[in-house]
């Protein structure tokens, strides 16, 4: 059985810059780094691979392998 494995993501200036206007713009209290972990769950969840997504802390996603009948192989 293999396990954990933990891969950085880096957002670089201009990303963070567009989520920090939205914000702003929305006039919400959340951080943009948390605002982020939270798009990439719902993207990463919803894709047509068999992965499922959980934000599980404000800047921590966790991905599994859920079969599903529409999905597209990944390999």
């Amino acid at each position: 059985m293999s396990k954990n494995i933990e891969i950085k993501i880096v957002i670089e200036p201009p990303l963070a810059k567009y989520f920090e206007d939205g914000i702003n713009k929305r006039d919400i209290d959340i951080g943009v780094a948390e605002e982020i972990t939270e798009f990439l769950a719902t993207v990463l969840n919803d894709s047509i691979y068999p992965i499922e997504s959980a934000k599980t802390d404000p800047q921590e996603i966790h991905l599994t392998y859920r079969p599903k009948s529409f999905a597209d192989p990944i390999f």
